[in-house]
């Protein structure tokens, strides 16, 4: 794919959350209302890819640190002519607090989460008590991990 349009993906694609109000508005960045479905960390993209295809009626949204896996997913997402997923670029924990009203997500996806085993490196996990807390101030009532 070349730098063009690697760009025009990059516009299609990826929210552009600190332009945006807050909590973001999901029926304004698809252009439709759907059920939304997160999946935090998605490497490579398949697995989020996969669900897109499998679940249409779902609005999908990547959350993903790494901006090599992001503009993979573009090239991905591209070349297969999802409508349905978009990618922010950014911290889960940040993100959830501050992007997401709370009851608004019906399923959260964390496949493969960095463990950070060290004791010294515990402050980098992503699974921690608050964040679980947080998980579940914004999932609906009858919403998944």
């Amino acid at each position: 794919m070349c730098a063009l349009a690697l760009s025009e993906s990059i516009l299609k694609y990826m929210i552009p959350w600190l332009d945006l109000d807050w909590p973001l508005n999901p029926e304004e960045i698809y252009g439709r209302e759907g059920p939304l479905v997160l999946e935090i960390g998605f490497g490579n993209g398949g697995f989020l890819v996969e669900q897109a295809q499998n679940h249409p009626e779902a609005l999908f949204l990547g959350i993903e640190r790494s901006w090599g896996a992001a503009q993979r997913l573009f090239k991905r997402l591209e070349q297969m002519g999802l409508q349905n997923v978009r990618v922010i670029q950014g911290g889960a924990e940040f993100l959830l607090q501050h992007a997401f009203k709370p009851d608004s997500i019906e399923k959260v996806y964390i496949n493969f989460s960095d463990p950070w085993p060290k004791e010294r490196h515990h402050n980098r996990r992503l699974i921690q008590q608050e964040f679980v807390k947080l998980l579940g101030e914004r999932l609906v009532a009858d919403g998944q991990v």
